[in-house]
């Protein structure tokens, strides 16, 4: 009996062991998170900064000459067909797996949301084209944000909808994109500054 006493205390023990590793282990995980957060928090920061930045550069350079061509603008829209393709891609993978990857849920920080908010577009057959972009694109990203609130919270049973939706603002953002390139190469517009 003694023996069995002996091992219950040794087990209590060792439990109590575990339990203050288990507490160490979680406080060093509360206090990684507040640095994670801190960090977010300076990241989001120095984006805001940059784009300030990159904006303020533009508009002086754009003082003296407007950069942008229409070849360059091509260009430019063309990668970010392909960026917003690896980023949906990124999305139904989410939706597939009911599982949080990095996905850009700010429309402003995403790749494409950095050169839409830094440069302007004043040709008068593409100014209005160029400025539509602006809601379906941040729609898209709350559609986005709210895919990844529901993984989180593993309240999966709007996921598909929230991709839909997705879809359905991808959609006209390529075909805004689509038009935008149209009107260049339709008009010749490869080296007209835009």
């Amino acid at each position: 009996m003694n023996a069995s006493i002996e091992q219950i205390f040794d087990f209590m023990e060792h439990v109590s062991e575990i339990a203050q590793s288990t507490a160490y282990l979680a406080s060093q995980l509360h206090k990684d998170s507040e640095k994670i957060n801190t960090l977010h928090k300076e990241i989001d920061n120095i984006d805001k900064a940059l784009i300030s930045n990159n904006k303020k550069y533009f508009n002086m350079q754009n003082d003296y000459i407007n950069t942008f061509t229409g070849n360059e603008l091509t260009e430019l829209l063309e990668n970010t067909k392909t960026q917003h393709l690896n980023w949906m891609n990124t999305l139904n993978k989410m939706v597939e797996t009911k599982e949080l990857l990095y996905l850009q849920t700010n429309g402003e920080k995403c790749a494409f949301g950095h050169i839409y908010r830094t440069i302007d577009i004043n040709h008068k057959d593409i100014k209005n084209l160029w400025i539509s972009i602006h809601n379906p694109h941040n729609n898209l990203h709350n559609m986005a944000s709210k895919l990844v609130y529901a993984i989180k919270n593993n309240t999966n049973d709007d996921l598909n909808v929230y991709k839909e939706e997705a879809l359905k603002y991808s959609k006209i953002i390529f075909n805004i994109i689509d038009q935008i390139i149209d009107i260049i190469n339709r008009n010749k517009l490869y080296d007209v500054n835009l």
